[in-house]
């Protein structure tokens, strides 16, 4: 977001969009690393847990972002949310051993 056209809506937009793209496939990469390492009793609380974090994290980031606004920076809060969210959720998955 830093380069000119990241100064843009649209240009935040496509920035904030890929790194989710990314963000969202460590996830993806993290999760399925964890599962092949676990225990069953672990991959179930781990199944349980996803679940339960996916179903909070969009509350989560309506909650950080406040009432909408009208505007579009209410809709970049939560893509900024949401992108903070999955990084550290991966970084919490990788970190799980057996």
């Amino acid at each position: 977001m830093a380069t000119l056209e990241g100064g843009t809506t649209a240009g935040r937009r496509e920035c904030l969009g890929q790194e989710n793209r990314r963000q969202d496939a460590r996830l993806n990469r993290a999760y399925a690393s964890a599962m092949k390492k676990l225990n069953p009793l672990r991959q179930d609380l781990l199944k349980r847990s996803q679940r339960a974090w996916l179903q909070l994290l969009p509350a989560q980031c309506e909650l950080e972002a406040g009432p909408p606004t009208g505007g579009t920076d209410w809709n970049d809060e939560l893509a900024i949310c949401d992108l903070h969210g999955r990084a550290y959720r991966a970084t919490l998955l990788e970190s799980l051993d057996e």
